[in-house]
């Protein structure tokens, strides 16, 4: 009998925070495995709203949406109750209800964050009652405490042969009342007693099933969180990988991807490029209607649910050297009901090609390095095209009719003519601020990254005035497209600058510099000069010797209005 014929389930398990990853683990599946003739089953806690459930039974026709029986629901309040890991846990063994369908004659289930890059229809065709590939513990040759679940080596007693929850297939045969007593069984709360990890329905199905499971190649079911020991033990990279299992503290769903595109992880960089490009043709989940945000709330429209190839008329770039107060600007331009823009900076946003100085270990004094600036300021280092996709997906926007992209990275400083060649209809507000205030915000974070005091205040102040050269050239070059002012002037009259930003672009007609807006998370207020207060941090030698190095760019400095020998602080 041919897989297609056979009476066949795929289950998953999802909530309000996963509707978007169940959404394409689901279409994914159904891409890459047309042979699949059988039902889809998603199950939830109970707590998922009806517009979640209309958006998930669109995908299929096939979709049934149930929540988990009342037997297992009872067993897991209990263990929640008793077992302080449980209760914020609950959802997690919500899995199990795969084990409480009737009349199939095999089961695939699915954790909500996997990605399908190849067809699995083989793994049914092995004659095996239970099918899962490695779990973390396997894949390094270990085993598991029967009782604690916890890594150790293998000994009698211990659980070996381990393996991952996140895909399992099952023959219908287990679709009994045994299988279902013995699962239950395993959720008493006397044998989650000594319980040593973060495991849930992992460490249920482990223990139930660890004489008979089938251990497949882990090329089934990449887990990305253990990515280093599949590529070092097993030679498996993600590009081989059938599944892509996207096991990580953010989820490539999510807005902030932090955990993708820091460090410069090869790995994490393809699996977010293929759940890029495998979702952009999806429908994306967003819960509750538009409105306009409080200052620094994210707006519920999001770039991956909107052809932005057509809407956008515009691409407008925040060009400042760091620390000089582009990311209230940004912020402030994120109000605006005409621009769609990005939660991070554009250099770290998840899919961006190219060099950083994060990536190259050396941030917020990049031009202090010849080194790490050569590595920048290498055009053929860019794929600005790859860029432009990676940056529309993740961008947010009040109004779905928005049509100005606003982007701020401080090494674009770098890249104008680059950007005005790949984006269209390019504009730039080129913002600059006082040297000394932007030194001590530098030395503020970074000084540990210098051998002392003195070669941190060189450093910094060799950056400062690499970036104000360059952005003296900038203007210059650019005064057809541009727009620019102090952060100085901005503060004592947000309205002027306000007007310098409206005339370049006049869709930006509605934007407010005198407002609060929330900046990295540290205060949120009217925009104010902090020039003072920064400053007051710097000693007198401190200031004596970044003047020394400021006078030896005076004419620079003085161009936009500074003292190379004292701050700028009224």
């Amino acid at each position: 009998m041919s897989e297609s014929s056979k009476r066949i389930a795929l289950v998953t398990v999802t909530s309000e925070t996963f509707i978007n990853g169940t959404n394409v683990t689901l279409r994914s599946f159904l891409q890459r495995n047309p042979w699949f003739g059988g039902d889809i089953r998603i199950v939830h806690d109970g707590n998922l709203s009806q517009q979640a459930q209309s958006f998930l039974r669109d995908i299929d026709s096939r979709v049934c949406i149930q929540k988990i029986s009342e037997d297992l629901s009872k067993r897991v309040n209990e263990l929640a109750n008793s077992r302080q890991f449980a209760a914020p846990a609950k959802a997690q063994f919500s899995s199990l209800e795969c084990f409480f369908l009737l009349n199939y004659e095999r089961v695939i289930f699915c954790d909500s964050d996997l990605l399908f890059l190849s067809d699995i229809e083989e793994l049914l065709e092995l004659e095996h009652c239970f099918i899962a590939a490695p779990d973390g513990a396997s894949i390094q040759g270990m085993a598991r405490d029967a009782k604690t679940f916890a890594i150790v080596e293998k000994t009698e007693g211990d659980l070996a042969n381990t393996f991952n929850s996140g895909l399992f297939i099952f023959d219908g045969a287990l679709l009994n009342h045994e299988v279902r007593h013995g699962i239950l069984d395993e959720l008493e709360p006397d044998k989650w007693e000594k319980r040593h990890t973060g495991h849930t329905d992992q460490a249920v199905l482990n223990r139930y099933f660890k004489a008979r499971v089938f251990l497949v190649d882990p090329v089934y079911n990449y887990v990305l969180r253990h990515r280093e020991p599949l590529e070092a033990k097993r030679q498996l990279a993600p590009e081989n990988a059938k599944t892509l299992h996207y096991n990580l503290p953010a989820r490539p769903w999510d807005t902030d991807m932090r955990t993708f595109t820091e460090g410069g992880d090869r790995a994490l960089e393809f699996a977010y490029r293929s759940w890029q490009e495998a979702s952009a043709g999806f429908p994306f989940y967003s819960s509750g209607a538009a409105e306009k945000p409080a200052a620094g709330e994210m707006p519920s429209h999001r770039g991956a649910n909107y052809d932005l190839e057509r809407l956008i008329r515009a691409h407008l770039f925040v060009i400042s050297p760091n620390n000089s107060g582009s990311t209230f600007l940004k912020n402030a331009l994120a109000l605006s009901s005409n621009t769609w823009n990005l939660k991070r900076e554009g250099q770290h946003a998840f899919g961006f090609s190219g060099p950083t100085p994060v990536k190259l270990n050396c941030p917020l004094c990049w031009a202090s390095d010849p080194r790490v600036l050569n590595c920048i300021q290498d055009e053929s280092a860019y794929n600005w095209h790859s860029a432009r996709k990676a940056w529309y997906f993740q961008a947010f926007a009040q109004n779905p009719e928005a049509t100005i992209f606003v982007e701020k990275s401080p090494p674009f400083l770098l890249h104008v003519k680059a950007l005005k060649k790949h984006f269209a209809n390019a504009r730039f507000v080129f913002l600059v601020r006082d040297p000394f205030a932007v030194a001590e915000g530098i030395l503020r974070r970074r000084e540990k990254d210098f051998e002392s005091r003195g070669a941190a205040l060189e450093g910094v102040a060799r950056h400062i005035a690499y970036c104000l050269e360059k952005q003296r050239s900038n203007i210059e070059e650019n005064p057809d497209c541009s727009a620019h002012f102090t952060y100085e002037e901005m503060c004592a009259d947000p309205q002027r600058a306000t007007a310098k930003i409206a005339a370049l672009v006049p869709e930006l007609g509605d934007i407010d510099l005198d407002q609060k807006v929330e900046v990295k998370g540290m205060y949120n207020e009217t925009l104010r000069n902090m020039n003072s207060d920064q400053v007051s941090r710097l000693s007198a030698s401190d200031i004596e010797t970044l003047a020394e190095r400021f006078s030896q760019s005076a004419e620079t400095l003085q161009y936009f209005g500074y003292d190379p020998l004292q701050p700028h602080v009224s």
